[in-house]
């Protein structure tokens, strides 16, 4: 395998500042953006090099149904991040969730 193929869900500050950092990576490249405020999706393109082949979605569940895409950067909010892993995964692709699901161990009412 050449390159990875990957996909982004959360295009907000974090989940932009991302997609510049994993331009800097060889062997990444960005083929999907997933965000369910559909205003964000610009911002997103706007942040890549390589937009041409992009696409975006507003639905979880047909982002992780891309054909083209190996793996998923998770930048979305704490509380929704280990139940999206968790359907990455089942979807057969590997994730990187940039925060960890055990917050909630350590989080007290």
């Amino acid at each position: 395998m050449n390159e990875i193929r990957i996909g982004l869900a959360g295009l907000g500050h974090r989940g932009l500042y991302m997609l510049l950092l994993l331009q800097r990576i060889k062997g990444f490249r960005v083929v999907a953006l997933c965000d369910a405020v559909e205003a964000l999706h610009q911002k997103g393109l706007e942040a890549l090099r390589d937009r041409d082949r992009v696409r975006l979605y507003t639905d979880y569940e047909k982002f992780l149904a891309h054909p083209e895409m190996d793996a998923v950067m998770l930048t979305v909010r704490c509380k929704e991040q280990g139940a999206m892993a968790a359907m990455t995964l089942e979807a057969g692709k590997h994730v990187n969730s940039e925060v960890p699901d055990a917050w909630k161990l350590t989080r007290t009412k």
